[in-house]
C-alpha cells in the first residue's frame, strides 16, 4: 500500500480494546482537527456515539480501562494562542468516561509532559512525561480528583529505534524484528496478526511516528489486509478492523478476510455540541 493512500485520507479510526471486557473505545478523527469519541459493546456489536472534541488525540497517548469503564488521552490544540484556562495550557492528560471526553481527572501541559498515559490495572494510572523523577510520586492533577483507591506516578517516554515498544506490549503484542509486532490468536494457533510499521522521517518518536501495514500469517502464506488502518483479534477471537471509515468483522478460520461483515459507517457525521450526562463526569 502506498504512503499516498493514508496521506490522502479525510477521516480515519482507531480503536482500543479494553483487555478484561468486551468495550471498545473508537476515535473517528475528521473533518480537520475533530476527534468523536464513540464506546463498542463487542457482546452485541452496538455503539454508542458521544462527543466531540476540537483538537488532535494521537494513538499512542491513549488507552483504556481494563474494565473498560475510562478511557485517557493526550490532547493537543495546534493554536497556541488559544489558551482557554492558564493552568491547562495548550496540550493535556485527561482521564474520562467513554464515549465522552469531559475530564474526571486533568493534567496540564508543560515542556516535560508527554501526554496521555496508560493503564498498569483498574486503579493504577501512568501517566507520560519525558523525565520522571528519581522516586515514584503521586501524580495530582491540575483539574477534577481522584478517588482514594486510584494511584497515579510517571511514566517516562523515550525515542527508540522501534517507537512505542513497550506500548505495544502493553496492548498484548509483541515485538518481531524489522519493526513488526504480532498478536497470536489462541483459538487459532496456526493464525498469526502482524503490522509493520512504516516510519516517517529518521528520528521516531512514541505515538507520532509513522503507520502500520497489515496482514495475517496462515498455514498457506501471509494474507495481506489491504487498505486497513487498524486490526485487532477481539475477545471472541474474531479479526476486528477498520477500513474506509468503516469497521468489519472478518471470521477467518470459516470464511476469511474477503468475506468480513460490516459492523458500522462512521462517514457520516459531522461535529455537533455533546454534553456530558451527569452519570459520566463522576468517577
Amino acid at each position: 500500500m502506498s504512503t499516498s493512500y493514508f496521506e490522502a485520507q479525510k477521516m480515519e479510526l482507531s480503536i482500543f480494546l479494553a483487555r478484561q471486557a468486551p468495550v471498545g473505545v473508537i476515535l473517528r478523527r475528521g473533518p480537520a482537527k475533530w476527534v468523536r469519541m464513540s464506546k463498542w459493546n463487542l457482546k452485541n456489536d452496538t455503539f454508542e456515539h458521544g462527543q466531540w472534541f476540537r483538537g488532535r488525540v494521537f494513538d499512542g497517548t491513549c488507552d483504556i480501562s481494563p474494565d473498560g469503564n475510562y478511557f485517557i488521552y493526550g490532547a493537543y490544540r495546534e493554536n497556541r494562542g488559544y489558551i482557554q484556562d492558564r493552568d491547562i495550557g495548550w496540550c493535556w492528560s485527561a482521564v474520562s468516561t467513554p464515549p465522552y471526553f469531559t475530564a474526571l481527572a486533568l493534567w496540564g501541559g508543560s515542556v516535560n509532559h508527554g501526554g496521555g498515559g496508560r493503564f498498569l490495572s483498574d486503579s493504577q494510572i501512568a501517566i507520560n512525561v519525558w523525565s520522571a523523577p528519581e522516586n515514584g510520586w503521586q501524580y495530582l492533577p491540575t483539574k477534577g480528583a481522584l478517588p482514594r483507591n486510584v494511584k497515579v506516578a510517571p511514566h517516562e517516554l523515550r525515542a527508540t529505534a522501534h517507537p512505542d515498544q513497550d506500548l505495544w506490549v502493553h496492548r498484548g503484542w509483541r515485538v518481531e524484528e524489522g519493526r513488526t509486532v504480532a498478536r497470536d490468536n489462541p483459538k487459532l494457533d496456526f493464525m498469526v496478526l502482524k503490522k509493520k510499521l512504516r516510519l516517517k522521517g529518521d528520528n521516531p518518536v512514541p505515538g507520532l511516528s509513522g503507520h502500520f501495514q497489515y496482514y495475517v500469517e496462515t498455514k498457506t502464506g501471509p494474507v495481506g489486509l489491504a487498505e486497513v488502518t487498524w486490526a485487532d483479534w477481539d475477545y471472541r477471537e474474531r479479526l476486528v478492523f477498520a477500513r474506509g471509515g468503516k469497521l468489519f468483522v472478518a471470521d477467518m478460520a470459516k470464511l476469511g478476510f474477503e468475506m468480513a461483515v460490516e459492523l458500522a459507517d462512521f462517514n457520516d457525521m459531522a461535529p455537533e455540541e455533546i454534553l456530558a450526562p451527569r452519570w459520566a463526569k463522576k468517577w
